[in-house]
């Protein structure tokens, strides 16, 4: 059967969009906070979402489209008893800043439109600074 193998299946892991934005920014906010080490952050995403999650990939999720569109559909009100709806929205932002700033070479870490556009503003921030 002379065709090409198939590639494996990307794996998508247990959780809904939806769970992985929770758990991802939920993971954001613990180190923006202080209250987790990053070292720690990987096995614990690891653990939740049953992929190969590290902090980085946490960061460029919650910032990317899925994520977003996941947490803007929870209702208004949502609260899992610690974070509301507005703090996942600050793990959004948060994320998105981070991977504007990129890596050490000065590219970003996400090509996300909202990554793009955080870039963009504080590259004019920097401008209007100056």
């Amino acid at each position: 059967m002379g065709g090409s193998p198939r590639a494996p299946a990307k794996r998508r892991g247990l959780l809904t969009p939806q769970a992985k934005a929770i758990v991802a920014a939920k993971a954001v906010l613990s180190l923006y906070a202080g209250t987790v080490e990053e070292k720690d952050i990987g096995p614990q995403l690891r653990r939740a979402t049953g992929l190969q999650w590290s902090f980085l990939t946490a960061l460029q999720y919650v910032s990317g489209q899925e994520a977003i569109r996941a947490l803007g559909d929870l209702p208004d009100d949502w609260s899992d008893g610690d974070l509301t709806k507005a703090d996942l929205g600050k793990a959004v932002m948060i994320a998105a800043g981070a991977c504007a700033a990129g890596a050490p070479s000065g590219s970003p870490l996400s090509g996300g439109h909202l990554v793009s556009a955080v870039r963009k503003a504080m590259a004019q921030d920097t401008e209007s600074t100056a």
